[in-house]
């Protein structure tokens, strides 16, 4: 072969490696202190074997690639978190890891302190896409698109890298940006075989509850190896394992009103010191059967399976004040009487499991051009049930003073009061109260994905002009099925002491630390003796769901020295269609709906050199953000009011979903500058988002000539406008230059976000608020992680912190003062390690040393408190090994 040729091949593959690193996900794993001294001679050892002018196919030699490596390489914008930084953190799930990249804030689940789902640079999850190995993952909420993260260890990836900007071959529902999963591959780091394991226990501060039993612990193991005369063939398996068993402390203020003197005071329902208590099992199992032929041909079959039973009961206690029961008020502080108390319980289940098949084939045509083939399935099952027991109520009219200055509401009885609230017979589930309900939300999604993709001359080695196109198919099959239950009872009134978890030890009172515990089941098996269930099919929120999209894509790449430019376009064509049923003057009427929509989405990209270290880095992209399932795919309803005219007939009024909507669009402009130093990076970058289409419920009134209205419809619409635009900052170092030889081995990683986002809110009644953030956008964002590595100790003290951050909960149009907040939130970790040998380590960690709340307030400027959540802390003691 021509030595020419054979350079220019090698080029191309490497390009092939960069690519599928960015497109499609494979990449060499990061591996723990441990075992990096037993990868650089293996990586010499490959390198040797291949000789100089061997040409390898889509991969590195080495098993080890910095987040550094993989911006560089890349022709977006991107920021990783690799398993090497993964291993030195307490973290269990991508969402607690991503919580660690510049611009990625992570956001808890329902009635739960654990993240759920990440906002990249001010966009929740259901404005971003997410993939694993280069196939799409699908495991969204039941009411909007976002990837539910913490359903996948940390210990499956290799690199997890956030994509601010998108190249046109990526998923266009990428407003934030797109999130890329990428795990161990059997040709990385040579033939050499390659496993590592660890296990851990556990033990959450707060979890001496009665639910307690279930131990905490955490075990993963994962290995690849070669086989075939040539070692053509290779596998790799991996698995995990966790146990979570934890109580989070829950305060939660229902309500307020303003007294004589302008004061805002409590008024209504008062949970507080609400006991959460969880279990968490979690499994997922994963494996990947390789193969590859001389330089021309790669080709894979994996098959993943991630798994999460979680079971939860939120037992709460507190008192309801009637307006005008409260004197002395300050903003945080009152007296009250006659005030009723109240104990309840909410049991929560989620039963999560996602099944990935994915197939692909990468196959290189002459010297300069390769055909890329991804083929993929998921299956998802999302199924919930939310429960409430009745409210028991104790008319005892207590008195007593509250404090909410704090993260906790406190309450002070006076003594004859504390007496009747701890005797669980005074609290009475009376007939005809509060009903008690479950709430069952089933739902199924079968995703099937196809896309390819052609390049040529596309590598950035590449000289002059090259060009890359591709088309792409997803098909989304949902089917959402919703019932209501609803039960109570006639017969006499049912005391609380008869529903009782037995052995419960009661001896606080309600600002203390101890709760009424409520056995759910005893409570049901009372209300099905004596009482009457309601069973509601909710068809109106029943739907079957298929949506189609066909993407195409094409980009012109131009490389000239130390210039390269990317300019193309995406176009994606969304079409569905969707089987519900309206309520039209109370009957059910079954009906389909179809629409469709295109984008056409420009992309231009470049990259300037200024010398080897220097880099420069501007786009200008256009990304999309399809419509909420919540918005568009639930049924409506159709009624019919007296007309404030007697002579004309009844207005009809329809509300509901709006099966019409379109995707929501985003225009991009990001610049960075990126110094690569030794074993090190800093870069800094600054963007802006200006979305259109964004989507909220309207009132639209319909009038005849004579100024009567006939119709009001009142449903969601494209009919909003937001604005995002911050810089980053990032300064990595893997061990600081400089220092007294006590301290070599010192490194630090850390970044900071700024965030300024606003939102021009449309309420129902047509009339525009400003809001100074996005929904889940905090104000900013900034993570440092100090580590220390000499001989065989290292220690990893990382710290996050978080600003402001608006909820997107609204108050009225005309009280800015009820919008919900989180309060600036910091949490320290810390994680220390001993090699007792090459290849053994022993290891403990602590998560959220600083015992920080999770705390939301009504307004932007210290609000009246809402809601607030601990976790506790967590400790973790355990062993790795690596081969």
């Amino acid at each position: 072969m021509n030595r020419k040729i054979k350079s220019r091949r090698s080029a191309l593959l490497n390009h092939v490696a960069v690519c599928n690193a960015v497109i499609f996900g494979f990449a060499p794993l990061a591996l723990p202190s441990v075992a990096v001294a037993q990868e650089e001679p293996r990586e010499a050892e490959a390198e040797a074997q291949a000789g100089e002018d061997t040409i390898v196919v889509i991969g590195s030699a080495r098993v080890i690639q910095s987040g550094a490596e993989i911006k560089r390489n890349a022709d977006a914008i991107v920021d990783s978190i690799t398993q090497f930084t993964i291993s030195r953190l307490p973290d269990v799930s991508i969402a607690e890891t991503l919580d660690r990249v510049a611009g990625v804030s992570s956001d808890i689940g329902f009635n739960s302190s654990q993240p759920r789902t990440v906002t990249v640079r001010g966009f929740d999850s259901r404005y971003n896409s997410t993939s694993i190995d280069g196939n799409p993952i699908w495991n969204s909420s039941r009411n909007n698109r976002g990837t539910q993260l913490d359903v996948f260890p940390s210990s499956v990836v290799s690199s997890v890298n956030v994509y601010k900007t998108v190249t046109p071959g990526l998923d266009a529902n990428s407003v934030g940006g797109h999130i890329e999963l990428r795990t161990l591959r059997a040709f990385d780091g040579g033939d050499q075989p390659y496993f590592t394991s660890q296990a851990s226990y556990g033990f959450y501060e707060q979890s001496d509850t009665p639910r307690d039993g279930a131990a905490t612990y955490r075990a993963d193991v994962a290995g690849k190896f070669t086989f075939g005369r040539d070692n053509q063939f290779g596998v790799v398996l991996g698995a995990d394992f966790q146990s979570h068993q934890f109580t989070d402390l829950f305060n939660d203020v229902r309500g307020s009103s303003t007294d004589a003197q302008g004061v805002r005071t409590l008024a209504g329902n008062l949970a507080f010191n609400g006991q959460n208590q969880t279990e968490i099992r979690r499994q997922a199992y994963y494996g990947k059967l390789e193969t590859r032929r001389d330089s021309s041909l790669y080709a894979f079959a994996a098959l993943s399976y991630f798994t999460e039973d979680n079971t939860s009961s939120f037992n709460r206690s507190g008192f309801f004040f009637n307006p005008g029961s409260v004197t002395n008020a300050t903003a945080t502080t009152g007296d009250f009487t006659g005030a009723a108390g109240i104990v309840f319980v909410e049991p929560y289940i989620i039963n999560r499991s996602t099944v990935l098949v994915a197939t692909g084939l990468d196959y290189q045509i002459g010297a300069a051009s390769l055909l890329t083939v991804r083929a993929g399935y998921v299956n998802y099952d999302n199924d919930e049930t939310l429960s409430r027991s009745t409210q028991f109520r104790a008319f005892e009219n207590f008195e007593g003073s509250y404090d909410i200055s704090g993260n906790q509401p406190r309450f002070q009885l006076t003594p004859s009061s504390q007496a009747l609230f701890n005797d669980p017979s005074l609290f009475l589930g009376r007939p005809g109260a509060t009903r008690s309900f479950d709430f069952v939300i089933p739902h199924q999604d079968n995703v099937y994905s196809l896309r390819a993709q052609f390049d040529y001359n596309s590598h950035a080695d590449a000289s002059g002009l090259g060009f890359s196109a591709g088309l792409s198919f997803r098909r989304l099959d949902r089917l959402f099925d919703q019932t209501t239950e609803l039960f109570g009872f006639n017969a006499p009134n049912l005391p609380l002491s008869e529903v009782l978890v037995p052995g419960t030890p009661f001896t606080g009172a309600p600002g203390g630390e101890n709760l009424y515990f409520i056995d759910y089941r005893a409570f049901t098996d009372f209300s099905d003796r004596v009482g009457v269930r309601t069973v509601s099919d909710d068809l109106t929120a029943d739907y079957d769901l298929s949506e189609d999209v066909w993407a195409g894509h094409a980009a012109v790449y131009y490389n000239a020295g130390a210039l390269r430019i990317l300019a193309g376009a995406r176009i994606e064509h969304t079409s569905y269609t969707n089987q519900t049923a309206n309520m039209v003057a109370g009957a059910v009427t079954p009906v389909t709906n179809e629409h469709e929509y295109t984008n056409i989405l420009p992309n231009v990209q470049a990259i300037y050199d200024v010398n080897e270290r220097l880099r420069l880095r501007g786009a200008y992209t256009q990304t999309i953000a399809r419509p909420d399932f919540a918005d568009f795919a639930f049924g409506r309803s159709v009624s019919f009011s007296p007309s404030a005219n007697p002579a004309l007939p009844d207005v009809e009024v329809v509300s509901g979903t709006n099966p019409f909507l379109d995707a929501r669009v985003s225009s991009n402009f990001d610049a960075s500058l990126e110094y690569y130093l030794d074993g090190g990076l800093f870069s800094v970058g600054v963007f802006v988002k200006n979305f259109d289409r964004e989507i909220f419920t309207q009132r639209i009134e319909t009038r005849n000539d004579a100024g009567d209205v006939v119709r009001i419809d009142q449903f969601p619409l494209n009919n909003s406008e937001a604005s995002v635009r911050g810089f980053e900052v990032t300064y990595e170092q893997n061990q600081i230059p400089y220092l007294p030889p006590l301290f070599e081995g010192l490194g630090f990683a850390g970044n900071f976000t700024y965030l300024d986002g606003q939102w021009d809110v449309v309420f129902n009644d047509g009339t525009v608020r400003s809001i100074d953030g996005l929904r889940n956008q905090p104000d900013w964002l900034a993570s440092m992680n100090l580590f220390y590595n000499r001989g065989p100790v290292w220690v990893s003290l990382a710290y996050r912190m978080r600003g402001q951050t608006f909820t997107g909960s609204f108050g009225p149009a005309d009280q800015p003062e009820r919008d919900i907040y989180v309060d600036n939130y910091n949490r320290l970790d810390l994680q220390a390690a001993y090699n007792l040998t090459d290849r053994l380590q022993v290891y403990a960690a602590a998560r959220n040393l600083t015992d920080t709340f999770y705390v939301e307030r009504f307004g932007a400027d210290d609000g009246l408190l809402r809601r607030s959540i601990n976790p506790g802390r967590l400790f973790w003691l355990g062993l790795k090994y690596a081969y």
